[in-house]
C-alpha cells in the first residue's frame, strides 16, 4: 500500500493547508520537536499513568487498517483500567487505541520528527476524555482526545514487553485482517 504524500512532494504536510486553511494552524501533525527551542512548564505537573503497569484481563484486537497495525484497548476490561491524568490534562483520560508509525530498512517512519529528523518508529497512545462516551463525541471538543507519542530507536535486544503484539503481526499482515 502506497502513501498519497511523502514529505518532500507537492503533496506533502507544508502544502496542506492550500487544500483545506485548518491545516495551516500550528496544532497540526506531523510536528517537528526542536530540542534547542524546548521550555520546561513546571506548573503542568507530572502526567499520572494508572493501569500501565500489567495488562488488563480479556483479549484485545489487533487490526492491520491499511496504513499501520492498531491495537484496540477499548474493551470492557479496560475500558477503565488504563488511564492518564494530569500533566496539564483537563480530567482524566482513558486509552482507547495504540498504533505505530514504522519504517522499512531503506527508512525511517516515525509520524514526528526530532531535530528535524526521523526515527524508525513511532507508537501512539490514543486516550479519550472519561466525560465522552463515545470517540465519534470526543472528536467533537478540544479536550476530547489526549495522545501520548515515544520514539524508538533500533536495538539488537529484544524488548520482550512487545512480545505479544510482535507474535500477532503475521496474522495481520494484510489491509483488514484482525
Amino acid at each position: 500500500l502506497g502513501a498519497w504524500w511523502s514529505r518532500s512532494s507537492s503533496a506533502g504536510p507544508s502544502h496542506w493547508k492550500e487544500l483545506k486553511a485548518t491545516c495551516g494552524g500550528d496544532k497540526q501533525s506531523p510536528v517537528n520537536i526542536d530540542r534547542r527551542r524546548l521550555q520546561r512548564d513546571g506548573g503542568l505537573g507530572d502526567i499520572l499513568f494508572e493501569g500501565y503497569d500489567q495488562a488488563p484481563p480479556g483479549k484485545w484486537r489487533l487490526t492491520n487498517n491499511g496504513h499501520t497495525v492498531m491495537l484496540n484497548l477499548a474493551s470492557e476490561s479496560a475500558f477503565e483500567h488504563i488511564t492518564i491524568s494530569g500533566g496539564g490534562l483537563p480530567g482524566r483520560y482513558r486509552a482507547i487505541q495504540l498504533h505505530f508509525h514504522w519504517g522499512s530498512p531503506a527508512g525511517n517512519g516515525s509520524e514526528h520528527t526530532l531535530d528535524g529528523h526521523q526515527l524508525p518508529m513511532e507508537l501512539h497512545i490514543v486516550h479519550m476524555n472519561v466525560k465522552y462516551r463515545t470517540l465519534a463525541e470526543a472528536k467533537g471538543h478540544p479536550n476530547g482526545l489526549a495522545v501520548l507519542g515515544f520514539f524508538y530507536q533500533v536495538s539488537e535486544t529484544p524488548n520482550t514487553n512487545y512480545n505479544t503484539i510482535v507474535a500477532g503481526l503475521r496474522n495481520v499482515s494484510h489491509a483488514g485482517e484482525s
